[in-house]
């Protein structure tokens, strides 16, 4: 959805890309984007000329956003990127937010607040890829089968990265905060208020790829949910889980306008915007 504005370049979740993908990237940089990009590509290209396949994110990851938030043929005003914690965000955390107001970047955070039905999500789609994010919401796919181990265990992790969320939001002085159910409930509005805080002139929005999912009851889609949720209430997370399984907030949006992958919708992630008129 935020793509469909005509200033601003969305250079996706970059940290999936291979090293010699990214390099392969730089070099055609070279050849078609404009002079800033060029320099920044060629740099990239001479910093991590030593490393090979072998290598990690860890090795390459500031060197990676300089050349990726400057990718531009000189018609964007901003351009930026998503980065999922776990593609060694949660790693860098600290390193990360010295970077993003050395850089003044501006952060945009978009999460799920219900865990509970971003757990489902994520095994449904280990356990059949596709079925987490189906264009309406039926009884007839196949239930997860999740426990209530696995769901603790998402609920701790998923705890770590909302405390991370929360140092980046205070950290770094621009950063927006956006949930999913906040999207939904108002995706022109919400997607307008994107391009207030990039400072873009506003321009039409399409909502009508967005879709809900996960919209029935939880028994609906985990598999002898009763017996799962009788073990939860046994634990510290009991009052939250009675508050998320009646909530209908999980979504995704789909087709070619869409701002939220499918990846994204059960990951959340932090979007990084570099503005062409800084640095």
């Amino acid at each position: 959805m935020i793509q469909c504005h005509p200033k601003l370049w969305d250079s996706g979740e970059i940290f999936r890309l291979d090293l010699e993908f990214l390099k392969t990237r730089a070099e055609v940089c070279t050849k078609f984007m404009d002079q800033d990009s060029i320099d920044h590509a060629n740099q990239f290209l001479q910093d991590t000329a030593h490393l090979g396949n072998n290598s990690t994110r860890m090795d390459y990851w500031k060197n990676l956003l300089d050349f990726m938030s400057h990718w531009n043929n000189g018609n964007f005003e901003a351009v930026g990127f998503k980065w999922m914690m776990n593609q060694c965000l949660v790693d860098v955390v600290p390193e990360a937010i010295d970077y993003f107001k050395k850089e003044d970047f501006r952060v945009i955070i978009l999460d799920r607040e219900n865990y509970l039905r971003q757990a489902i999500s994520v095994e449904a789609l280990k356990q059949a890829p596709g079925s987490a994010h189906e264009s309406s919401a039926t009884t007839e796919r196949p239930k997860v089968d999740i426990d209530a181990d696995t769901f603790l265990r998402f609920f701790e992790v998923r705890s770590n990265t909302e405390a991370n969320y929360k140092l980046i939001e205070s950290k770094v002085n621009n950063t927006m905060r956006i949930s999913y159910s906040q999207l939904m409930e108002n995706p022109a509005s919400t997607v307008h208020d994107v391009f207030t805080f990039l400072d873009l002139e506003q321009t039409p929005v399409k909502t009508d790829d967005f879709v809900k999912t996960h919209v029935g009851a939880v028994g609906d889609y985990v598999k002898d949910w009763e017996k799962v949720r009788a073990q939860l209430m046994k634990t510290e997370w009991a009052d939250k889980v009675k508050e998320w399984e009646v909530e209908e907030t999980s979504q995704s949006s789909e087709g070619a306008a869409s701002l939220i992958s499918v990846e994204s919708t059960v990951s959340g992630f932090c979007w990084g915007i570099h503005m062409k008129n800084q640095h």
